[in-house]
């Protein structure tokens, strides 16, 4: 597997975390299966070769088109390659694709639909262009062009304003998960805990008490990787978890298999494209 990451410049930092290309030069009778675990992000992905396959937890399949949106996952999910694939990835900020499309993100929560049918036509005349460039750093260009369009359509559109407390709600719950009280941090952002909870919601897609989640497992997964041989005191200092079992079950949602085993498996390799 080949990956390249290109990060935006820096009027679409605010929305777009970076872009990837990402080859696999199988033979036409191989197939390989990728597992995922919780990212906390949504993405478009073009797929510009062989197309793959995406299951969620459960082995419920999702679509995947030419151009496909992926919504924010909670629950793991496995992706199958097939032959020789070129996927071109844009992988969102928490708040960057609502704020820049205006989609209703809440709906497309663990849901993947075809990108043509939720943003326009221009994504088919991108993808054609994409698969015709000669090299990654046209791809990269052409992706940026069509993301600075969409930013000038947004701007002009007066749909870029905002107050930039749930951007900084946002900010802490990455920074500090296990040390989150919503009620604490409503607040602070001086809002009600109900407005702040329906807002929140509105642009990230999720609550902010399932968000938090989520970063806890991520912040778990990452010491994880980083520092395997933590034992399960450290482990739950460093993460906010109650107990053991707590902190097992949550591992087991999102990313469908236990700590031990996911250490075992070598399971975070997959996981450096979303650290």
């Amino acid at each position: 597997m080949q990956i390249h990451q290109h990060l935006p410049c820096h009027a679409l930092t605010p929305y777009v975390r970076c872009l990837w290309e990402i080859r696999h030069d199988l033979p036409l009778d191989e197939t390989i299966a990728v597992p995922f675990t919780c990212t906390g992000r949504s993405h478009f992905v073009f797929s510009l070769e062989s197309p793959f396959q995406v299951y969620a937890s459960g082995n419920k399949p999702l679509e995947v088109c030419e151009s496909t949106v992926f919504g924010l996952f909670g629950v793991p999910m496995t992706k199958y390659f097939r032959g020789p694939t070129l996927g071109i990835v844009i992988d969102f900020t928490p708040t960057g694709l609502q704020t820049l499309w205006q989609l209703p993100v809440h709906e497309l929560i663990e849901k993947s639909l075809d990108l043509t049918a939720v943003v326009n036509q221009d994504v088919l005349e991108l993808t054609d262009q994409m698969r015709e460039a000669r090299s990654t750093a046209r791809r990269f260009a052409l992706l940026e062009g069509f993301l600075l369009r969409r930013l000038g359509k947004a701007n002009w559109a007066n749909q870029l304003r905002t107050d930039g407390r749930i951007e900084a709600a946002v900010g802490y719950m990455q920074r500090y998960p296990a040390q989150v009280n919503l009620q604490e941090l409503a607040y602070r952002l001086n809002s009600s805990e109900r407005t702040f909870r329906r807002q929140f919601t509105q642009v990230v897609g999720v609550s902010p008490k399932y968000y938090v989640r989520m970063q806890r497992f991520i912040h778990t997964r990452r010491y994880l990787d980083q520092q395997p041989k933590l034992n399960w005191q450290d482990v739950l200092s460093l993460t906010g978890y109650y107990d053991q079992p707590h902190l097992i079950n949550e591992f087991n949602y999102f990313s469908g298999s236990s700590p031990r085993l996911y250490e075992s498996q070598a399971a975070g390799l997959h996981d450096a494209l979303y650290e």
